[in-house]
């Protein structure tokens, strides 16, 4: 697995063109079924619009990709929208752009470019970052090493995803699949081999910028 780019926050954008109104929404999404999830809240909230056009895509290569014209005429809608997230090189997104029809046809042509438009506008306002494959691990240590061991990981930017307190300290961390044996050796090195390691699976993700 290779690290690649997602979009770094929910983006939300407006678009006018001859008084019809386009809101898009680019979200990240880890699934086809979040990726429904996001699409059925989006329909919901705009259950009074005329169209809502969809795109997403997901993987490492982007192998999965759908979208939906949502009754616009054909590939004047969702293709434009898919076109928007390729081109923004962000995959593990979805667009969905409302449109309230504002009494003009726009035509194919401005169809096109006002979807593309509103995705573009949608995604340039959720940023991206970098989704990173990581392996995870619990690691317990006496609680004589909790400040060591928490700089060790706000210096290299690996993560604490959860911290228990009991007789010893636990920590669930993530950790790039590239970094690992790093990883270890500073932790046996700053611990005196005092912590112990556990792996708990090696197909996560965090986002790095």
């Amino acid at each position: 697995m290779n690290a690649y780019y997602t979009v770094a926050r929910l983006g939300e954008a407006e678009y006018i063109e001859k008084r019809s109104r386009f809101i898009g929404h680019a979200c990240s999404v880890g699934s086809e079924r979040e990726a429904w999830e996001f699409l059925t809240e989006m329909k919901m909230l705009y259950n009074d619009a005329t169209h809502n056009v969809y795109a997403f895509v997901l993987g490492e290569a982007m192998e999965t990709q759908k979208a939906s014209d949502d009754c616009e005429p054909s590939y004047s809608a969702g293709r434009p929208t898919l076109d928007a997230i390729k081109g923004f090189g962000v995959s593990d997104t979805i667009v969905v752009t409302t449109r309230y029809f504002g009494g003009s046809c726009l035509g194919t042509g401005g169809l096109l470019r006002a979807y593309q438009n509103t995705a573009n506008l949608a995604l340039e306002q959720a940023g991206k970052i970098y989704k990173v494959p990581a392996a995870r691990y619990a690691i317990s240590f006496d609680y004589a090493c909790i400040q060591p061991i928490e700089h060790l990981f706000n210096s290299s930017k690996w993560q604490i995803v959860d911290r228990t307190f009991l007789e010893k300290v636990t920590f669930t961390v993530l950790v790039p699949l590239a970094e690992q044996e790093c990883f270890k050796g500073r932790l046996n090195e700053l611990s005196q081999r005092e912590a112990h390691c556990f792996l708990l699976d090696n197909e996560s993700f965090f986002l790095r910028e």
